[in-house]
């Protein structure tokens, strides 16, 4: 109802692969996060009934707690017990309220059994077209080691590039633009998509002036 907030607990990076329907998705990087995210949004959580859900339930008692305090002022606060991999078990179709799949810390990297888990609900960091939910490639931005998602296509590519660390994610990326990380020395990469995007200008790097182009774009 009007009165009620669904918030998900986890990174963006873990949230941006899959969700409930409706969710508020902090963009944060790090649990720490979570409270600045809280206080700056205020407005939208103060008096009024707060449900919370993360992978397995331990952030969300922490994150309660902050929520009910004096700093944010919500009325009550409930959360998914067991989280996300719980509720996936007991409800393997998604309840119809699942989309994507929930990212673990183990090999597995992401699991999903709904079947809206099939379609990815982000898109590849590096290319910027290709629906991608893969994690696997361990691709990172080179300045604040944020996790990037990478298709196919542009994980061969990395794979295949000396560089493999030049790639940045949209943040940095913007922060970059406005020339906030100059002492990170560009590294070529400035042919991806969304550092173009960001209105960066080619520089010199491992692979040439234009740099590598991901999947062959």
């Amino acid at each position: 109802g009007g009165d009620t907030v669904l918030i998900d607990c986890r990174n963006a990076y873990e949230s941006r692969i899959g969700r409930f329907d409706g969710a508020l998705a902090p963009p944060t990087r790090q649990f720490s996060d979570f409270p600045a995210w809280c206080r700056e949004h205020r407005s939208e959580l103060e008096g009024r009934n707060v449900l919370m859900y993360c992978t397995g339930g331990i952030r969300c008692e922490r994150a309660s707690a902050y929520v009910l305090g004096p700093e944010v002022g919500a009325a009550a606060v409930g959360q998914l017990h067991g989280g996300i991999h719980r509720f996936l078990e007991e409800w393997p179709d998604g309840g119809g309220v699942w989309k994507g799949k929930n990212l673990v810390f183990d090999r597995r990297v992401a699991i999903g059994t709904t079947p809206a888990s099939r379609v990815p609900q982000a898109v590849c960091d590096l290319c910027l077209a290709a629906p991608c939910d893969d994690y696997t490639a361990d691709a990172r931005c080179r300045h604040c080691r944020a996790r990037l998602l990478a298709c196919p296509s542009c994980t061969e590519a990395l794979r295949s590039d000396a560089a493999v660390d030049g790639a940045l994610c949209r943040e940095c990326t913007l922060k970059a633009g406005r020339g906030e990380l100059k002492s990170r020395a560009a590294t070529g990469r400035e042919c991806w998509p969304h550092l173009r995007e960001a209105g960066l200008s080619p520089t010199e790097g491992a692979k040439g002036k234009n740099g590598p182009k991901p999947g062959g774009r």
